[in-house]
């Protein structure tokens, strides 16, 4: 059975999927046979939104994978080989068949060394496979294309790299990403995984025929296999949507299941959710009328027949078009919602502006406090200046909610390079990754000295451990007692978390372990609150919260 559910974003979807979700989990308990399928790159908000949605603690259903998990999983399962060539392998015989082919090239030659064409050409590739588009096929199409034509040219050197590609994977016996795909969809109907289970997938505009190939198998083993998209028949702006619904119903019919198209305003409208999910009329699924109105008008032509009109208790009612519009409140997508004001702008200094004003009359009349309003905007990277310099000046606090990397955050520096030391044999270089976090108890001159020394005289592995005895000529008596009361210091504070970090050996063991090494040991929250506490009275208080917020990570685990 295929159900493919479609609505605008005036739905809240993810509520409406966890709701449904929820339900099959009560009536399965927990088999484990509730997937919810989502693109790569959204595991991982999938599974924070399951959390926040379903309001649990943990969950065993649903089980969030991506579609090539999944198939993972499946080959798995049923016998079949899940190995297949990674990125960079791929990357470095595309630049091999590129330099071996450099005579037979005519638009593609030499460029073996540029890996910006060669990130290009493995996509390129990739897309054609996922498009079951074989060199043959495109030999096909070629064909049909004027001699002399650029576009033959690029086309033919394609080919001949596709062919090459696809030869040198079969002598090889390495399969690529997509070869496993197909693999996994010749084994479906042998999966006791997927026989009988309920399958969601989410997250996708677009869906390549390779995979709507799956999700049709799927639909034909499973019990359901829902799929829920942006979508609204007819119209225009979600041709791209539209279409990946019809592949997918035919696809299935082929497959022999059942298909069944619905929408997800009506459904919601029409009170299929259960009560608890409900909020007056109509379900909680529905979003604020004042983003529906954004929603629907946005990027509209035109006017309908009906417009939609927002009243003053903000229910829904139609009205003519012909509407008087000389008020500033009309919208030419009705009047606008009482909660919902626009305001042209001639910069960003003067949107901000307006925002501080607005923001001034809720705290100063409505009788909010500043933690209660969020200023959002698309591109924060071009206004976040304009915001602070206005908010600034206009004495409104302002804590900028950015996304950074956090890789070299020193805190997290500091505790991912404990487990390294230990497990690799206390090397020079993971030691002053380490020490160079600023959060091991050395003083600076000391810790670049130290350094000095494990460069030149080889300090690693159980040296750590023993009073220096190499290159004392090379130094002052008075320096080069202080690198010998540095190294025993580092290698005290190493003990003291190998003590820890080996009383166990289960993960969960040594993660207990890092802990109390953390906490007790090294005093690391308390380091991290001094720090954070310095970075804030600089009036950096965006750091100090990243530092804070990443001790308190590592106090969850």
């Amino acid at each position: 059975m295929l159900n493919v559910y479609y609505g605008r974003e005036d739905v809240d979807k993810l509520r409406f999927l966890f709701a449904r979700i929820k339900e099959e989990t009560a009536r399965r308990g927990h088999d484990g046979r509730v997937l919810l399928i989502v693109p790569d790159q959204f595991t991982l908000e999938a599974e924070r939104a399951a959390f926040d949605y379903l309001d649990v603690p943990a969950f065993v259903n649903p089980v969030v994978l991506s579609m090539n998990r999944l198939a993972g999983r499946v080959l798995d399962e049923t016998g079949g080989r899940t190995e297949f060539i990674d990125q960079y392998g791929k990357y470095m015989l595309l630049a091999r068949l590129l330099h071996r082919g450099r005579d037979e090239l005519a638009v593609y030659r030499r460029l073996e060394n540029s890996p910006a064409f060669i990130e290009k050409l493995s996509a390129a590739i990739m897309s054609f496979k996922t498009h079951l588009v074989s060199p043959a096929d495109l030999e096909e199409g070629i064909i049909k294309l004027e001699s002399d034509s650029l576009l033959r040219r690029k086309l033919l050197d394609l080919l001949f790299l596709y062919r090459g590609y696809e030869d040198a994977l079969a002598k090889g016996g390495l399969p690529d990403s997509t070869d496993v795909t197909r693999r996994f969809v010749s084994r479906i109907a042998d999966s006791r995984m997927l026989a009988g289970a309920c399958v969601w997938v989410y997250g996708y505009d677009y869906i390549s025929p390779l995979y709507i190939e799956a999700i049709a198998q799927m639909a034909a083993v499973c019990e359901e296999v829902s799929v829920v998209l942006t979508a609204e028949p007819a119209n225009a702006f979600f041709a791209m949507t539209n279409g990946t619904a019809e592949a997918l119903c035919e696809a299935a019919r082929k497959a022999g299941a059942e298909v069944c198209l619905a929408g997800l305003g009506d459904i919601c409208r029409g009170g299929i959710l259960p009560p608890e999910q409900r909020s007056g009329d109509c379900p909680a699924v529905l979003r604020p009328p004042e983003i529906m109105h954004i929603e629907k008008y946005l990027f509209a032509f035109g006017l309908d027949e009906k417009q939609t009109v927002f009243t003053a208790g903000g229910r829904l009612k139609a009205a003519p078009t012909n509407m008087e519009t000389g008020s500033p409140e009309i919208y030419r997508g009705g009047i606008l919602p009482p909660a919902l004001v626009l305001h042209k702008a001639a910069d960003f200094d003067a949107e901000a502006a307006a925002a501080a004003r607005a923001i001034a009359s809720l705290v100063r009349n409505e009788g909010l406090r500043y933690r209660d309003i969020l200023v959002l905007c698309n591109d924060p990277g071009r206004r976040s200046s304009a915001i602070k310099r206005v908010f600034d000046a206009a004495g409104l606090p302002t804590f900028f909610d950015r996304r950074r990397d956090v890789d070299h955050n020193p805190v997290l520096e500091y505790i991912l390079a404990l487990p390294e030391i230990q497990s690799r044999g206390r090397r020079s270089e993971d030691i002053f990754r380490w020490i160079r976090t600023g959060l091991v108890p050395l003083e600076e001159e000391d810790a670049e000295e130290l350094e000095n020394y494990a460069l030149r005289y080889g300090l690693r592995g159980t040296a750590w451990g023993r009073p220096l005895r190499r290159g004392a000529a090379a130094y002052e008596e008075e320096m080069f007692a202080r690198l010998g009361a540095a190294a025993a210091k580092v290698a005290e504070i190493l003990d003291a978390f190998r003590a820890r970090f080996t009383e166990s050996r289960t993960a969960e063991g040594r993660t207990r372990g890092l802990r109390r090494f953390l906490a007790e040991d090294a005093g690391l929250p308390a380091m991290v609150e001094r720090l954070a506490d310095a970075l804030e009275a600089d009036g950096f208080e965006d750091y100090a919260a990243e530092m804070r917020g990443i001790i308190e990570v590592t106090d969850g685990i």
